[in-house]
């Protein structure tokens, strides 16, 4: 049996796709798994996908987790999981999120959890940046009394960070996903000799350098979270070298005092802090009940208030108008850039919902052009399936790049290989940046004539994949593979009127959009078919998974059609993305070309997306800077197109 909507394979017997949570079986009856019925799915994490779930036995709800397809058919990640449920099952403590039972069935793998309401840490540092000292003190006496009762078993949790600590609607505070949890003792570590497990944002020197970790290791990481919690920021971050750049950080420089971002820290939190970020372990506190000790001397505990579901992040929570839920917009912010674009035109230029055939002429010269394009090169399906695997490293990548010298020549200027080893410029420049770099270099050249046009639509995919990966990792309706590939592939039908268009119908098409055209009336006016019509035919050609070719088919509705015409598994997709060509106009000033006078539009009632499902602190002008950050590796890959 095939996914229909993301092409993975699986036995027939199998009920849901554990590569992208779609449910295969048939009509409405949800899938089950033993006494299990799966409702929704509800997160994603590396190692699988979450589900809210029913046991029908006990008649409760509970949470169930299924291990990516990939991971269950290797052997070392499929006892990974196992240990996790044997590991995670030893701690009955009330911060840490209690497992029920491990589900093996037709290949698929599941953790089953208790079903926990309320928000992750992370959701409430981006809806609340500001937190009081006793609120502060209260999630991380939490977390503390957590990790010493994981400690007490011998077990250190390595993958400690803001997704990972959940505060329940009552009140509680849970350490989640043990995935990565290690026996601090002589026994075999099952990432293997050698292999790094964690985040690098959180992660210990002694991670970073392959040392023995200890109970130390999860302090550390409780330091960078109190840090974040205390100033709005986190100690270490890179800036254009990627993960590199963060690891060289953690090991060698000394975070600033955070009493210095935030004066109003107490100064006894703020060496609670620095202790616990010491780069040798054996300098920060003897354990986690102490850390809790220090903390209750601090300020008083009061737990937290945690935003409603329906209300606004506390960046945007102002007065209310019909478009976007606030009012008086921050110069300079994402929601200013927002309202500053035109409102869509009534009645569209051209109805996306029915769009008119093409001739038939048109449409027979149009495939003509398309079945002359060169497909993907297979190397481009071994590393999407490589990049499927969330432990996948960098020096995993470089390994299967080397094999194809005609890819590594391509590669040359924009990633370095030249000069150094692959895998150590792979990791300089992030795996995400890596990927994009890749995927452009793997499209088909074109004619020298059109070349320079085809690599400002390069820019254009790198820069708007770069900044949907960061927004979606905000609301986490968009998960960053996807908000990647939907960014890099989404104007793909450009690439095939630069190849099927000869100059002066170019040069035509230029000129009409330059004048004020929308660019999709003024390709149908001109050519007899837009980029979207051609998007998807490239996509047909080249084999591309199911939700690239609906994202390309609509991720221009939200210039011109109310979000009630746009099917509900591309209404996230599309938003964010939209929110992410509107960011790239207002940081970039873009070089010249034929689409670069195109600009976007907004529709009416669209505004409230920005809030809700995305939860974009889109008030709030260090979102701004964020996102410039995040294209400040972008222009030096592309100097013909930014000189200075």
């Amino acid at each position: 049996m095939q996914c229909p909507e993301c092409g993975a394979w699986f036995a027939n017997t199998q009920t849901l796709c554990s590569a992208c949570g779609l449910f295969l079986t048939e009509g409405d009856e949800p899938p089950r798994l033993g006494p299990y019925q799966l409702i929704e799915r509800i997160g994603q994490g590396g190692m699988g996908i979450v589900f809210r779930a029913v046991d029908e036995t006990l008649e409760r709800e509970v949470a169930i987790k299924v291990l990516h397809h990939r991971l269950v058919e290797q052997a070392v990640h499929a006892e990974r999981f196992r240990r996790e449920a044997r590991l995670h099952g030893q701690l009955m403590h009330g911060h840490i999120v209690t497992v029920l039972d491990l589900h093996e069935q037709d290949g698929i793998m599941a953790l089953v959890m208790e079903l926990l309401h309320g928000y992750p840490l992370r959701t409430l540092l981006r809806r609340r940046p500001e937190l009081d000292w006793g609120e502060i003190v209260y999630i991380a006496e939490g977390v503390a009394a957590g990790l010493a009762a994981a400690h007490q078993l011998g077990i250190v949790h390595r993958d400690l960070k803001p997704s990972n600590v959940f505060l329940t609607d009552d009140g509680g505070i849970k350490i989640m996903d043990f995935g990565l949890a290690k026996l601090h003792g002589p026994e075999e570590d099952i990432t293997g000799s050698g292999e790094m497990a964690g985040t690098y944002a959180y992660m210990a020197p002694e991670q970073i350098a392959g040392d023995a970790i200890a109970p130390a290791t999860d302090l550390y990481a409780l330091g960078i979270i109190l840090y974040e919690m205390g100033t709005g920021r986190l100690p270490f971050a890179a800036t254009t070298g990627g993960d590199f750049e963060l690891m060289e950080k953690q090991l060698r420089l000394i975070p600033k005092r955070p009493e210095a971002l935030n004066p109003r820290m107490p100064a006894a939190m703020a060496e609670l802090i620095m202790q616990l970020l010491e780069k040798a372990p054996e300098a920060r506190p003897a354990d986690a009940e102490s850390v809790r000790a220090r903390l209750a001397a601090i300020a008083r505990p009061v737990p937290p208030r945690l935003p409603g579901p329906g209300e606004a992040p506390a960046e945007i929570s102002r007065t209310v108008t019909d478009t976007t839920g606030i009012t008086s917009p921050v110069p300079g912010t994402l929601l200013w850039a927002f309202e500053a674009t035109a409102a869509a035109p009534d009645p569209a230029p051209l109805d996306l919902c029915s769009p008119p055939p093409i001739a038939a002429p048109t449409l027979a010269r149009l495939r003509a052009a398309v079945a002359t394009m060169p497909s993907l090169p297979p190397i481009w399906w071994e590393i999407q399936r490589l990049l499927d695997d969330p432990m996948s490293a960098p020096s995993d990548l470089a390994a299967l790049i080397a094999e194809d010298d005609a890819l590594v020549q391509r590669l040359q200027p924009g990633i370095g290989v030249g000069s150094t080893d692959l895998a150590l410029a792979i990791n300089r420049l992030g795996m995400d940046t890596a990927h994009d770099l890749l995927l452009w270099h793997m499209i088909p050249e074109l004619a020298d004539t059109v070349q320079g046009e085809a690599r400002r639509l390069g820019f254009h995919g790198m820069a708007i994949a770069h900044l949907a990966r960061l927004l979606g990792d905000y609301g986490q309706r968009v998960d960053r593979r996807s908000a990647g590939l939907f960014g890099m592939l989404h104007d793909i039908g450009k690439l095939v009127i630069l190849h099927a268009e000869p100059a002066p119908r170019l040069a035509a098409l230029r000129q009409a959009i330059d004048a004020g055209t929308p660019a999709l009336a003024a390709e149908w006016q001109l050519l007899g078919y837009t980029h979207i019509d051609a998007g998807m035919m490239l996509a047909l050609h080249w084999r591309l998974p199911r939700p690239v070719h609906r994202f390309i088919y609509y991720h221009h509705h939200p210039c011109w059609h109310t979000p009630d015409t746009w099917p509900m598994d591309m209404q996230s997709p599309v938003m964010l993305l939209h929110v992410a060509h509107i960011a790239l106009e207002a940081l970039v000033d873009f070089p010249g070309g034929i689409w670069s006078g195109a600009r976007c539009s907004h529709v009416p009632g669209s505004g409230r997306m920005l809030r809700h499902p995305l939860a974009l602190p889109v008030n709030d002008t260090a979102l701004v800077g964020l996102l410039q950050q995040e294209l400040s590796s972008l222009p030096p890959l592309f100097p013909d197109l930014f000189p200075d």
